[in-house]
């Protein structure tokens, strides 16, 4: 079921196209403000959006630049709806997938929102209801990447130690792996790869693969050795089975990346 936030403050307008939506089969969320579906878009990842022009607190056209500014957002089809056709060309110009004149045949609506989401190439909701397995040494990195997954709508499990990677991944039996290159505590994660791979039901998991240290280790001295363990780390990682490396953890990249997977 494609789901589809309505951003509008006039709340019989947002009441007739959740009636419309509804009947159609779409799941409806609603905003009532351009940041408030800022927030709703960013946690809940819509498959497509329908946002008016006139809001307080912010606006269509502020609402529709910073969605599109956003890695977590900016693919998601947007179609403004106002009652004022004259902002048309203002939308054109930044980009906008459609522009319609209130108001809008139902029919002539769900048209246009069949197209664009078939048209979409929509990562979001590509693959659902998934069992995540997180691992890694630090956890306030492997706690984020839970909570962005989860967010997502996946069943989520976290570790910190290597060792407990396989024990969890026997009962858990995870459709992704994402693992840290230099979990500590135990077997390295080039052999948390090998021994995943000889579990027949996760022979063909993705094993997504990450680096991370502290942006403080810059100035030490035994941070080169740091970084070459790392370059070695993924290399045998990969040779045991990976499937890729996203390099140092960074949030809005990494959880670009990890929409292919997830």
């Amino acid at each position: 079921m494609a789901k589809i936030l309505i951003v509008d403050d006039e709340v019989d307008a947002v009441n007739i196209l959740r009636l419309v939506l509804d009947d159609a089969g779409y799941e409806v969320l609603a905003a009532e403000n351009g940041q408030h579906g800022l927030n709703i878009a960013r946690q809940n990842r819509p498959d497509l959006i329908i946002a008016d022009v006139l809001m307080p607190v912010m606006d269509g056209y502020a609402f529709y630049k910073e969605l599109k500014e956003d890695v977590l957002t900016k693919n998601i089809p947007v179609i403004i709806l106002s009652a004022r056709g004259a902002m048309q060309s203002a939308f054109e110009s930044v980009g906008a997938d459609c522009f319609l004149e209130k108001p809008v045949p139902p029919q002539k609506l769900l048209e246009i929102i069949n197209s664009l989401l078939n048209l979409s190439e929509l990562p979001t909701h590509k693959k659902q209801h998934q069992r995540v397995l997180v691992a890694g040494t630090y956890p306030e990195v492997a706690d984020r990447i839970a909570d962005y997954v989860r967010s997502l709508g996946h069943e989520v499990k976290t570790v910190y130690k290597a060792s407990d990677v396989i024990a969890q991944s026997v009962s858990f039996r995870e459709d992704v792996l994402i693992l840290e290159v230099q979990i500590e505590n135990g077997e390295s994660a080039q052999d948390v790869i090998k021994a995943v791979r000889l579990l027949p039901y996760l022979k063909d998991v993705p094993v997504v693969l990450y680096s991370y240290y502290h942006v403080s280790d810059l100035g030490n001295s035994d941070f080169r050795d740091r970084v070459l363990g790392i370059e070695k780390a993924k290399d045998a990682c990969m040779m045991a089975g990976g499937t890729e490396y996203f390099d140092r953890y960074n949030e809005p990249v990494f959880n670009e990346q990890i929409l292919k997977y997830i």
